[in-house]
């Protein structure tokens, strides 16, 4: 959860930033934050918190579970070997475990883009009209529209990308962390 604090904010202005309806609309990513903050509130900024915890969560059981267990089934073999096998040992498990982890999460990932690239155009000012009825509400809402309108396979856009990306960063991570371990 506190990671996704941090993280959603970041999150909404990448989106907002890389949304084709928004071409033009903001200048760079400071425009875009002050614009969501004076057109929408500071609570704007957090568009998306349920759909990033979600995903963090699942992403993160996931891909710790499969990750310890590829490693216990890859001891088997033994312990032989040098440490620099070992490092390609855990380097390994955390790709396939990252992969997997995508897997799962991706769904979650397309809702949480989906709610961020929405613009409430409600007012900031109180009593100043009433808010704009928003397609994408919250993540089950989000995930049941887009399964029904596009189909299951749209709850994976930008799976490829996004499964490289995220098997490469576990891969790397998790050797960097084994590394620094052993300089303890």
């Amino acid at each position: 959860v506190p990671e996704s604090l941090v993280v959603t904010p970041l999150q909404l202005v990448k989106v907002r930033l890389q949304a084709k309806e928004h071409l033009g609309r903001y200048r760079n990513a400071f425009h875009c934050v002050r614009t969501v903050l004076m057109q929408e509130g500071i609570m704007a900024l957090y568009t998306g918190l349920g759909p990033t915890i979600g995903r963090n969560c699942v992403y993160n059981s996931v891909y710790f579970w499969a990750q310890f267990e590829l490693r216990e089934i890859g001891a088997e073999g033994g312990d032989g070997g040098s440490y620099a096998l070992h490092l390609l040992r855990i380097s390994g498990c955390a790709f396939l475990a990252g992969a997997l982890a995508t897997c799962f999460n991706a769904p979650f990932d397309v809702a949480k883009s989906r709610i961020q690239q929405q613009v409430a155009s409600a007012p900031v000012a109180e009593g100043a009209g009433s808010p704009t009825t928003l397609r994408y509400r919250n993540t089950p809402q989000t995930l049941l529209r887009v399964w029904r309108e596009e189909g299951p396979a749209a709850l994976y856009k930008g799976f490829v990308p996004k499964v490289w990306r995220m098997a490469l960063g576990g891969a790397i991570g998790m050797v960097a962390f084994e590394g620094t371990q052993s300089l303890c």
